[in-house]
């Protein structure tokens, strides 16, 4: 298939190019999606350069993989040499006891994450064609589910124990987390949503199956949210309480990132 080289996609940067030095001491952090490739470049223990494409007319994964060997054949920074490089997908899932798991079961193009200390392995799907590209360009690249890296992310921070409903909000679908009063995992899902009314009744719905009080519980949103979105607004009406996660203190930018809003890309930068 010959890629369509005049589709147009819009990109953002934050960052200055001179900081991103491509001598292989760096590190690379990707997400893809179907509406997204997304990146950041960390320098020693600071996020230096952020790169953003929003995809035109992705439909399918044939469409992705076409787009994905557009950019990075055509990307500079992702031509350059990275000390590590680490993958990070938001496809199905499933959450499996280590006890059950099997890796002689594992298919192709299924990647594994261990979780919860090593009680759990978090299977997930990658994107069929993009997948195959992105282990051609990076065949070191360490691969991560989002929900993952939220787990564990969490946890790492002493959050798993403040009776918090974490909601990381992506454009087409949410990721939900609650923990119980001993931190240990009641809840992880991923709920796709097409309007505020249908991301509310999900949040509603955990909300209830794990017999929240909305009086005293936190609603703490992550991602593709803000301050004067529509889904903040609902958010904040059926819960008396809601923030926007905080940035880790061992997370660091560069001053070109002043301003930029530290709940988004949430599992992206703690990769």
């Amino acid at each position: 298939m010959t890629p369509n080289t005049h589709t147009r996609n819009f990109f953002n940067s934050i960052g200055d190019p001179a900081d991103v030095k491509g001598n292989g001491t760096e590190h690379l952090k990707l997400s893809v999606d179907h509406r997204h490739i997304r990146y950041f470049i960390e320098a020693g223990d600071t996020h230096v350069y952020y790169g953003e494409y929003a995809l035109q007319s992705v439909a399918t994964d044939a469409d992705l993989r076409e787009q994905v060997e557009i950019i990075l054949s055509k990307d500079p920074f992702l031509h350059k040499s990275y000390a590590l490089v680490k993958i990070l997908w938001q496809n199905d899932f499933e959450i499996v006891p280590t006890a059950f798991y099997d890796e002689d079961e594992r298919t192709a193009g299924t990647g594994v994450n261990t979780i919860l200390g090593g009680d759990a392995k978090f299977l997930f799907e990658k994107i069929s064609g993009a997948d195959q590209l992105l282990e051609e360009k990076f065949p070191l690249a360490v691969h991560y589910h989002s929900g993952a890296v939220l787990i564990e992310t969490l946890g790492a921070l002493g959050l798993t124990q403040s009776k918090d409903l974490f909601i990381n909000i992506h454009a087409q679908n949410i990721e939900v987390l609650y923990f119980d009063e001993t931190g240990a995992l009641k809840i992880y899902n991923r709920y796709e949503y097409r309007s505020y009314q249908d991301y509310i009744y999900f949040v509603l719905l955990v909300a209830d199956e794990m017999n929240l009080n909305r009086e005293e519980t936190k609603a703490v949103l992550m991602g593709e949210v803000s301050a004067d979105s529509q889904l903040y607004e609902v958010t904040t009406r059926y819960f008396r309480q809601t923030a926007f996660i905080k940035q880790p203190a061992d997370k660091r930018f560069s001053s070109t990132f002043e301003g930029y809003p530290v709940h988004f890309n949430y599992p992206l930068y703690n990769l």
